[in-house]
């Protein structure tokens, strides 16, 4: 059972909301789409690629009013906002005492994170110009990531359109109870045990081309070493990125050095430390 924080970004209205889940399941599926022309005479039809499509679905759900977690998992609680005495200590662990009324703003507001913006007309609330859409950005720590944090000014949560989005009550069949109001009216009643959360859509590339270039013997890739997951850079492909920092580091030095030129005596020498010092420190390891 992963415990996890869960951001959830709507970028035009720059509003951030978190709150902690517990991850069911996280799919992401990887399309290459081809379109295919049969010629005759030809066996095999001729393929054209034309891209490669990123989806996602997440479902999730919110703890169980006491439901047993571990200290870990009391922390990722915490941290999501929750204060420590709503999961006090329960023998060797700890018991979320957060009821499922607690979570109900949290989901009131993930609704209202799939609608765009609008631009009023004055006097008249029922119309409006809109002017964005609900593009979103996910966070779900040790899954949803996109590698991209230090060349993009969204971070590392994956830039997606929602096209799933769905809230289930969670129902504890050992508690269903039957309320009668009135012998015409006879209804089912159960009670509630949390939320279930589903969530999906396109996951957008963002800022470096995705896919590879090839320079000298090493292939680097677009979207960065660790794409599609933090994996600290242990990739057998380079990351283009780093690579364009190191080749632009590359030739600001040279021109450091040809500005030196034309300096003399002691202050020549001067100038070449500075300017060799100053490169030195852009290369990998150098804070260590």
């Amino acid at each position: 059972m992963t415990f996890a924080t869960m951001s959830l970004k709507h970028i035009a209205i720059n509003k951030t909301l978190s709150f902690p889940v517990i991850i069911t399941s996280f799919e992401q599926q990887t399309k290459p789409n081809w379109s295919s022309t049969q010629v005759y005479g030809r066996m095999d039809p001729i393929f054209t690629y034309q891209n490669t499509v990123r989806t996602f679905t997440a479902i999730l759900r919110t703890p169980k009013k006491g439901q047993v977690v571990t200290e870990a998992q009391r922390d990722v609680l915490v941290a999501g906002g929750f204060a420590w005495k709503s999961i006090p200590k329960a023998g060797d662990a700890y018991k979320c005492d957060v009821a499922p009324g607690d979570w109900l703003n949290k989901v009131a507001d993930l609704y209202k994170m799939m609608y765009p913006v609008y631009e009023p007309v004055a006097g008249n609330r029922s119309t409006g110009f809109m002017v964005a859409s609900p593009l979103l950005t996910l966070q779900l720590e040790g899954v949803a990531y996109n590698g991209m944090g230090s060349y993009s000014s969204l971070g590392d949560g994956l830039l997606f359109v929602p096209e799933t989005f769905t809230i289930s009550n969670l129902v504890d069949s050992e508690k269903a109870s039957i309320t009668v109001n009135s012998a015409a009216d006879l209804r089912f009643f159960a009670n509630a045990e949390g939320y279930q959360i589903t969530l999906g859509g396109t996951i957008l590339h963002q800022t470096s081309r995705a896919g590879f270039e090839v320079h000298g013997n090493t292939a680097y890739f677009g979207q960065g070493a660790n794409f599609p997951y933090n994996t600290n850079s242990d990739s057998i492909f380079g990351d283009l990125g780093a690579h364009e920092e190191a080749q632009a580091a590359a030739e600001y030095y040279v021109a450091g050095l040809e500005a030196c030129r034309v300096v003399d005596g002691d202050a020549y020498n001067v100038c070449i430390d500075q300017v060799t010092s100053d490169y030195l420190a852009t290369l990998p390891g150098a804070e260590d």
